[in-house]
């Protein structure tokens, strides 16, 4: 779910525990090209994504194998 704005700069860190391939869904902000809905974990232990609530969005900081899109 989208962070209610009362929640700005909670963060979030998705990590992947297993080689299988996930695909997260939300509202996501990269801060490069505007707002995104997904994020598509590589098939590999260890994918991760770093998230900070900002405005009612998640605001992607970093990802390790992760593709926001």
């Amino acid at each position: 779910a989208d962070p209610p704005k009362d929640r700005d700069g909670l963060q979030l860190v998705i990590t992947s525990a297993t080689d299988a391939a996930h695909v997260i869904t939300g509202n996501f902000a990269d801060g490069t090209t505007g707002a995104h809905t997904t994020l598509t974990c590589a098939g590999f232990n260890g994918a991760s994504a770093l998230l900070v609530a900002q405005q009612g969005l998640w605001n992607v900081i970093g990802t390790a194998g992760i593709t926001v899109g």
